[in-house]
């Protein structure tokens, strides 16, 4: 019996096909089966994994008579795995050669039932840069060291994971002793997979390596079958993990981590569909009836929910497509908001030295954390963008000024978007100012 079983669904694969096969033979693991399910492609997919085939005894391929989709697709694959663990892989993507092996010595070491990895969308022209990833000490202690379930975590916490199939390694029994499947939907069919198994999974780790593990190649290019997606898709997942989260008995321990969740993916999908008017349809079948429609079955969770999260919710309701709120950063104001004590204590602590606080950023997720502030009166003293066109304008009552106009005069900056600190600290050079890298400060990254 092999140890780890791939699965691989596979339609008119044959750009990259022959890369994403050798980059799974290339495993320095080699103790797995690939299972390739071939869904009735019209193009080379076929003799590309049968040629493979004949030099490999690893791989096994079965044929869909007719074309069924990657959920119906993997679910063949799943009930035909022999593995302990099941790992997942699109016929365009690639794994790092160690992914295997660090995963499975991690599965093992810990008894996990689901070890997670980094993965990464980059271009074609780039998809073999090695890219590397530095996690904050506090993820690290968190989430790497030892292992941990989704019930013990905050419920903004649930953000951090990805829905996506193929950056986690699943211990064979908790997909199939739990009879977890794929939705049988033409796309966002892994959604309710994946965030199934993440809630009834009781170990959980996240294995923290130097390298990214996947390279996924960019999904969001017009060539994609999975370019314009139907958002009503991601509705009906969501819904389902709803309705199985209540059928299985999880929704009483997990009903925050679900609406918080339920709210992050649907102002994704809204801000995200490319269609403007299948946009605007689904934005008002929200506000209409889909909202109602899962408050409907789980009516007493919701009114028991955090307050902050059920009014996030409620404006689907009753705000209108056309002020494009769902547009803000709501992962970051999840975060800031769920904990908003530590950001006041740190203002006291600044303020009670007398310190004089900047904000570094202006972009989205500035423009959050000052409406955070002026909503709870914290002080701040400069809003600063190197970008000349940010500059001047007002954000909540602040005005946006460049570096120069201010960095004599303040003691600290609080650094609003993701991974500039470095170049923060070039532009204050030998100032002495205290910067914090706020994502890191509220354990965003």
């Amino acid at each position: 019996m092999p140890a780890i079983s791939i699965i691989m669904p596979l339609y008119n694969a044959e750009k990259y096909l022959k890369e994403s096969l050798i980059s799974i033979q290339n495993q320095v693991f080699t103790d797995y089966e690939l299972i390739c399910i071939n869904d009735a492609s019209t193009d080379s997919t076929l003799e590309i994994v049968n040629e493979f085939k004949r030099r490999d005894k690893r791989i096994k391929v079965h044929s869909n008579t007719e074309r069924s989709g990657a959920a119906i697709s993997r679910n063949y694959g799943i009930h035909a795995a022999c593995g302990k663990y099941l790992s997942f892989l699109d016929g365009d993507d690639i794994f790092d050669e160690m992914l295997l092996e660090n995963a499975y010595r991690c599965a093992e070491a810990t008894d996990a039932d689901i070890v997670m990895f980094d993965a990464k969308h980059v271009p074609s022209d780039s998809i073999y840069n090695k890219l590397k990833v530095v996690h904050s000490d506090e993820f690290v202690n968190k989430y790497c060291k030892r292992v941990f379930s989704i019930q013990e975590d905050e419920p903004y916490e649930v953000m951090k994971w990805l829905d996506a199939p193929w950056n986690k390694l699943y211990k064979s029994d908790l997909v199939k002793k739990n009879s977890i499947e794929f939705q049988n939907l033409p796309c966002f069919n892994d959604v309710c997979f994946v965030s199934l198994c993440i809630m009834t999974a009781q170990r959980v780790i996240f294995k923290d390596t130097p390298n990214i593990m996947v390279y996924v190649r960019d999904h969001f290019v017009p060539t994609r079958i999975s370019f314009d997606r139907d958002p009503m898709c991601g509705y009906y997942a969501m819904f389902e993990l709803c309705d199985q989260l209540l059928k299985r008995n999880r929704f009483d321990k997990l009903y925050e981590h679900y609406y918080v969740r339920l709210f992050y993916v649907l102002t994704v999908i809204v801000s995200n569909t490319k269609n403007e008017q299948r946009r605007l349809e689904f934005y008002n079948f929200l506000k209409r009836e889909g909202i109602r429609n899962i408050r409907s079955i789980s009516e007493s969770y919701y009114l028991d929910m955090n307050e902050h999260t059920r009014k996030l919710l409620e404006q689907f309701e009753v705000k209108n497509y056309e002020t494009g709120w769902y547009l803000k950063s709501f992962k970051f104001e999840i975060y800031l908001y769920y904990q908003a004590d530590a950001v006041f204590k740190m203002f006291n602590d600044f303020n009670n030295s007398n310190n004089k606080i900047g904000v570094w950023g202006a972009g989205k997720n500035g423009e959050v954390f000052l409406e955070f502030c002026y909503q709870y009166n914290l002080k701040v003293d400069a809003v600063i963008d190197i970008s000349e066109e940010k500059q001047g304008n007002v954000i909540s009552t602040y005005m946006v000024v460049s570096p120069e106009e201010c960095l004599d005069s303040i003691q600290v900056i609080l650094v609003t978007p993701n991974s500039i600190c470095e170049k923060v600290k070039e532009t204050v050079g030998e100032r002495n100012i205290k910067i914090i890298d706020l994502p890191k400060f509220l354990n965003i990254i």
